[in-house]
């Protein structure tokens, strides 16, 4: 069952979450966590806000990402389940439903982000080749982006 967008509901809080625009896009945010759904194809509209190409981030199989169980549910459908992946040695997490493919992104995770890239010389370069052991380069220039945006 799809529930109204208006209606979604944070993974962490259980609140309806507001709709916030960036850049022209709508994201769903949660005003107590800090958190942040984007539904599918959102994050490739706000890279292209930004001039930026997103590559896919990978997942499974890989061996760039460890899968971890997570009691979350998808807001849009309230029924599924998200998987939780660990990104390299990042220590960054996101969520992602394996139906709709739409991203939670924890307020703090966007911290880490940041921290990450400024830590790491290789990520905070021009070089926009795939780096081995975490999130493809655009992805953590882009949520670097937003991260300093809000």
């Amino acid at each position: 069952m799809t529930i109204s967008r208006d209606q979604w509901k944070s993974p962490i809080t259980n609140e309806v979450m507001r709709e916030l625009i960036i850049e022209g896009v709508k994201l769903h945010y949660d005003d107590v966590s800090g958190g942040y759904w984007l539904e599918d194809g959102e994050l490739s509209q706000l890279a292209e806000r930004y001039g930026a190409e997103v590559k896919e981030v990978p997942v499974e199989g890989t061996g760039k990402a460890i899968e971890i169980e997570s009691p979350r549910l998808c807001p849009e459908d309230a029924n599924t389940q998200l998987r939780e992946y660990a990104f390299g040695d990042s220590g960054i997490l996101l969520d992602i439903c394996p139906t709709c493919d739409g991203i939670w992104v924890d307020g703090g995770e966007l911290k880490k982000v940041i921290h990450y890239m400024e830590a790491n010389s290789t990520y905070s370069s021009a070089n926009t080749e795939d780096i081995d052991g975490g999130i493809d380069f655009l992805v953590m220039t882009f949520v670097k982006r937003l991260g300093k945006r809000i």
